[in-house]
């Protein structure tokens, strides 16, 4: 496999501080973004589910550790900073969408192991990062609600779980002071929610 020769993408020679006379003064890892979103993402195809989001976690815990230091004023690595304020607003920008982004992919993880309790609290979490996504992440969490097993009913019959209005209900309900166009806003994509069928949840930009 292609990946194999670069291990968990954490060895010594994948950091800038390994070239010094190369890269002097620069510090970080050598790997892109993407790639180590790729690099977790391949397990849960090859039947590793369970590996594939623990490595997802891993990400995540870096990026929600370098977004924290970002807010407290901080360098990415924790260090002192001499940014200007508008680079450190780009910074935070790039990793609340990294971070995003890392949510999203341990979302569809745990949509494809089944455990769709995990994965509509995960997709619910994306919408915080990605916000102008919210009407499609909402049909997607939908779809799911759709497809979760049916619960145990009378005799020879079982009626499915209806979907849980915390789980679908648009903040504009409850931070706009219930206004009418809120309120159709929201019923319109409950009746797009309801209206759908397929358990898919469309990928972000």
């Amino acid at each position: 496999m292609e990946f194999e020769p670069f291990g968990s993408l954490d060895q010594p020679d994948l950091y800038y501080e390994y070239y010094p006379h190369v890269y002097p003064g620069r510090r970080g890892s050598m790997v892109p973004f993407s790639m180590r979103i790729l690099h977790a993402e391949l397990q849960q195809y090859l039947g590793n589910p369970q590996e594939s989001l623990d490595r997802l976690h891993r990400i995540k815990t870096v990026c929600s550790k370098i977004l924290a230091n970002l807010e407290q004023g901080l360098a990415e690595d924790g260090g002192m900073s001499s940014v200007t304020p508008e680079s450190r607003q780009a910074s935070v920008q790039l990793w609340r969408s990294r971070l995003g982004r890392v949510l999203y992919s341990m979302a569809n993880c745990l949509l494809l192991m089944k455990d769709y309790v995990l994965a509509v609290d995960a997709y619910r979490m994306v919408i915080k990062y990605y916000p102008e996504q919210e009407p499609q992440l909402l049909s997607g969490i939908g779809r799911i609600l759709l497809q979760v097993p049916v619960l145990p009913g009378a005799p020879g019959q079982s009626q499915a779980a209806p979907p849980k209005q915390g789980l679908i209900r648009s903040k504009s309900v409850s931070t706009r002071n219930g206004s009418k166009l809120a309120q159709i806003g929201v019923a319109i994509k409950m009746g797009f929610l309801c209206s759908s069928s397929d358990l898919t949840v469309k990928p972000l930009p």
